[in-house]
């Protein structure tokens, strides 16, 4: 796990939930937001304190963030869920953080069908197309699999 201090956490009265023995805690994170976030039609889920959470890490803790990426990955159980996972965090993270990021990116893409179909649900944010990192990205994700193409989720 990697050490995550919630800088902002507004959920200090709930014993702050994403931790586990007072340590960020990306699994039990990336089960939660599956549940309250992801399977909640309508974005809903984006009141859930899971949406608030994941949205801390990404965009100040770019190392906790990763971590609840690669703890949310196997538990992706339908292209809907990898959807909404790639077009929210993943998509956030990319934006926010992609310096920090895209060499882990890239490792996960070359060894994960599975990441490069999650991958491919990610779109640029305004005039990041034209940025090195985009370009980085849309090299990580060309073998496909892709959401688009009506693709199925790979397995885990």
């Amino acid at each position: 796990m990697t050490p995550f201090s919630c800088l902002d956490c507004e959920l200090g009265a709930l014993g702050h939930p994403c931790r586990t023995d007072g340590v960020f805690d990306a699994e039990k994170l990336a089960r939660i937001f599956q549940d309250n976030v992801l399977r909640i039609p309508d974005s809903a889920g984006g009141a859930h304190w899971s949406y608030s959470c994941v949205d801390e890490a990404v965009s100040k803790a770019p190392d906790a963030a990763w971590d609840f990426v690669e703890a949310m990955l196997p538990l992706l159980e339908t292209g809907e869920e990898a959807g909404n996972f790639a077009a929210g965090p993943l998509e956030d993270l990319i934006a926010d953080q992609g310096a920090a990021v895209i060499e882990r990116i890239e490792a996960k893409a070359d060894a994960s069908p599975r990441f490069r179909y999650v991958l491919s649900g990610v779109w640029p944010r305004g005039e990041d197309r034209e940025g090195e990192i985009w370009q980085r990205v849309c090299w990580a994700r060309e073998p496909g699999p892709w959401m688009d193409s009506s693709d199925d989720l790979p397995p885990s």
